[in-house]
């Protein structure tokens, strides 16, 4: 059994009295979500000796997550501080304590019995709150780890649904992300998305694609509350001066579009009542953001974009589009001479796409934003500044910033910077724009 010698007796000057073995067990999916393991042994606030390495999960399935460390005799408790966290999130060497699992553990006196062995378990759901502290240290289990429980947290566990999709739905099975991104950090207007948190998502079904014009005149009439909340419908003229012109609904043929090119594209300029009101007439509601930002970033994978870490080309998903004379004069990379851009139709997009068995989720990064569930709430608010793993979770707080909703994804006249999967925007619930749009959701009951 391979282990690691931190000759603290050396380090301390005099001759070793005995050995201890300590072992580190988890339940925590490793490498997926944790990919180092630090174990530090301080006695009266000073650190002996350090050990920080890469670990998989053979590494606690061979019980080999340990140290043998031979151990000076001295005045004061001996202790072990055991992290496992993420290393390529450590700023200046230290890991950001809302992503590690930390436990401060008590080592027992050796005297001179020879060889010792205990073991420090770390639990996922302990994720940012320590265990134990220098004042309180917990005791750890005697002898070894045992047969190890490394992957076996249920949060992480692919969960396929246990009921059927219906028309156009796809099945997301659950598991756990790391929610947000360092590198979203001022990059729009809407509050920075650089914080993470570990969050556990249920499975859920998700609508294929934003909602359409055809979609809104098949069933929107089911939705008594829809009336008198704003529905703009378009202005049938391409005016670059007017709001509408950008605005996708008609009620049907109109003298500027007799073809019905309209009834394919994805409804816009619609608020937030209407978009909840119309997902209810359905037996369905808004998805939450955590559900938004986890089939945008790979389902789990935490990509930058949906399809990976590289910046799209206009032919990857519904961006660039607006420009002088058409919607704004900036985004205008992918906006074709002569024409004033706008919002295509669901699955423009060559790699705008996340694929899973049950189908494909199309437009997760580009052509509209979508109203989300969750009231909008800021990463540094109550709500989702509280430690610990997030499972299923549904803002509700009221935020600084009013009473406001969450708005997720990019849309048809942003730049690339707006299509990251943790990407974060708010607006009042009556607020209609060309940008913004949704899709429905429903969650998975057996």
């Amino acid at each position: 059994m391979r282990r690691w010698s931190l000759a603290l007796a050396l380090l301390a000057g005099c001759a070793p009295s005995s050995q201890l073995f300590l072992h580190v067990d988890t339940d925590a999916p490793v490498p997926q979500l944790f990919d180092r393991l630090r174990i530090e042994l301080e006695r009266g606030g000073a650190s002996l000796a350090s050990r920080d390495f890469a670990v998989d999960a053979a590494l606690f399935a061979d019980g080999r997550a340990s140290i043998g460390a031979a151990l000076p005799e001295g005045d004061g408790a001996l202790l072990a501080r055991v992290e496992l966290f993420r290393g390529d999130r450590t700023v200046d060497g230290v890991p950001p304590a809302a992503i590690t699992i930390t436990t401060v553990a008590a080592l027992p006196p050796l005297g001179h019995q020879g060889a010792l062995d205990v073991t420090v378990r770390l639990h996922t759901d302990d994720i940012g709150q320590p265990q134990g502290s220098a004042d309180a240290p917990i005791v750890p289990d005697p002898g070894g780890p045992g047969p190890s429980a490394v992957n076996s947290w249920p949060g992480a566990q692919p969960t396929d649904c246990a009921g059927a999709p219906g028309p156009d739905e796809v099945c997301v099975p659950g598991g756990a992300y790391f929610m947000g991104d360092p590198l979203v950090n001022n990059d729009l207007a809407g509050d920075d998305a650089n914080l993470e948190r570990l969050v556990a998502i249920s499975p859920f079904f998700l609508d294929a694609r934003e909602v359409t014009v055809a979609d809104f005149r098949a069933h929107g009439n089911a939705a008594p509350a829809i009336v008198g909340h704003d529905l703009v419908p378009w202005n049938g003229t391409d005016d670059p001066n007017q709001r509408s012109t950008w605005c996708t609904y008609t009620d049907g043929p109109q003298a500027a579009d007799p073809g019905d090119t309209h009834a394919a594209l994805p409804l816009d300029c619609v608020d937030a009542i209407v978009a909840v009101a119309y997902c209810a007439a359905l037996g369905k509601r808004l998805p939450t953001e955590a559900e938004l930002e986890f089939v945008a970033s790979g389902r789990g994978e935490e990509r930058s974009f949906v399809w990976g870490g590289d910046v799209p080309g206009c032919v990857d998903a519904v961006w660039g589009l607006g420009g002088a004379g058409a919607k704004f004069a900036y985004a205008d990379e992918c906006l074709p001479p002569g024409e004033i851009g706008g919002p295509l139709p669901p699955g423009s997009g060559v790699r705008d796409r996340l694929t899973l068995a049950g189908g494909e989720l199309v437009d997760l990064a580009g052509n509209l934003s979508e109203w989300a569930r969750d009231r909008w709430s800021r990463q540094d608010e109550a709500f989702w500044s509280r430690p610990g793993v997030f499972r299923d979770p549904l803002a509700d707080f009221p935020s600084t910033d009013g009473n406001e909703q969450t708005v997720r994804g990019g849309w048809w006249y942003i730049g690339p910077v707006g299509l990251r999967a943790a990407i974060r925007q708010h607006h009042s619930i009556g607020f209609a724009s060309d940008a913004i749009g949704f899709r429905c959701a429903r969650s998975d009951v057996p």
